[in-house]
């Protein structure tokens, strides 16, 4: 039963990931349909921003935590702005952001430009032999 489970894991997550992509794309139409495109915009860039921040403050969170964290400060934005949308709408959005974040890079990389960054764009010095000395 064990090696079955292992051999059918791989096809679940990819019919899983088939099932979120085509739910993703049939809720960004509906979303698409109720908020201007400018608001829509807007709204989109203030997501990613939280979301960045979030996973750059959140290092020791769970993802249960980080979401309720972006969530909450994307809510606090929403009001402030008098734009309506709905909590499933939201969750939504935080989560397909968060899933195209994951795909565009291999987790612990930092991406430039959509490109996996190299340890020298990192760290120009990367390399470069250097003395560490503790203090006592």
């Amino acid at each position: 039963m064990e090696e079955l489970m292992t051999q059918i894991t791989p096809y679940i997550m990819i019919i899983l990931t088939a099932i979120a992509g085509y739910l993703a794309t049939k809720i960004k139409a509906f979303f698409d349909a109720r908020i201007d495109k400018d608001n829509q915009e807007r709204l989109m860039q203030f997501i990613k921003a939280t979301v960045e921040f979030v996973e750059q403050i959140g290092i020791d969170l769970k993802p249960e935590e980080k979401f309720e964290l972006a969530k909450a400060k994307v809510l606090i934005w929403i009001n402030q702005r008098g734009l309506t949308v709905t909590e499933e709408e939201l969750q939504v959005l935080i989560e397909a952001f968060v899933h195209n974040l994951t795909l565009s890079k291999p987790a612990g990389s930092i991406v430039f430009n959509n490109t996996p960054a190299t340890p020298a764009e990192i760290d120009p010095g990367f390399g470069i032999p250097y003395n560490v000395t503790k203090e006592e």
